[in-house]
């Protein structure tokens, strides 16, 4: 098929709703895939056959998970299944709960792991996702990252190091009110914006403490109020 964009794809638990529907869709540019809770194992996940769609560059993937029901392994499996091509440029994960973060995102390309792993990505933002433990050293899939996004994630820390990020040049913290410390940051980061009045948005901005002191060498610092900060 010749379509290039599929503007938004809801996987569900009926026939023809499944993720299978897009094997062959391999001239696909963009990608919104929705309800992805109702996909139940990596066997399923690789019907979709993202590897394979090397024109695709933009790709949001969602769980819509706030369901207590949610198998954090499952999610986790599913993911594992939905890599995407090397060519991927753009990715935005949403309400994602699972048990660890796949090994197309973790391990490094002379593992073995993640051969075909996305390599050319340059932005990321997690919106209401598990914690991201650490940032590993190697990984190829982080190697051009430019832009890194954390947004209304209930975490209590961020991901460890984060100096590893050494293309990375944009940091954006959005409403994450848990977060109360900075990681040790790249030095490549041109652009820092922090959002919610939570703990760390304060202390960045108070002259001394060890947060400001951790973002003095990004030359370009926001610390917009949104206007549902006091949801956060």
């Amino acid at each position: 098929m010749s379509l290039e964009t599929i503007p938004r794809f809801v996987a569900r638990t009926e026939q023809g709703y499944k993720l299978k529907q897009l094997e062959h869709l391999n001239k696909l540019r963009n990608l919104q895939i929705d309800g992805l809770r109702f996909v139940t194992s990596k066997e399923e996940a690789l019907e979709a056959n993202l590897a394979c769609k090397n024109l695709l560059t933009e790709l949001e993937m969602n769980f819509y998970s706030h369901d207590s029901a949610c198998n954090p392994d499952v999610q986790a499996a599913v993911l594992e299944g939905l890599s995407p091509s090397k060519h991927l440029v753009h990715l935005k994960i949403e309400d994602y709960s699972g048990s660890s973060y796949p090994s197309w995102m973790l391990y490094p390309s002379w593992s073995g792991l993640n051969s075909g792993a996305p390599t050319e990505l340059y932005s990321l933002e997690l919106f209401r996702c598990s914690p991201l433990v650490s940032i590993p050293k190697g990984s190829g899939y982080f190697i051009r990252l430019h832009k890194l996004c954390f947004s209304r994630c209930r975490w209590s820390c961020m991901p460890l190091e984060m100096e590893h990020l050494e293309s990375l040049q944009e940091l954006t913290i959005s409403l994450c009110g848990r977060i109360k410390h900075l990681s040790e940051l790249p030095k490549s980061l041109k652009l820092v914006t922090i959002t919610g009045k939570s703990k760390l948005w304060k202390t960045c901005q108070k002259q001394g403490h060890q947060n400001y002191q951790k973002i003095q060498h990004i030359p370009n610092k926001e610390f917009p109020v949104e206007t549902d900060d006091l949801l956060y």
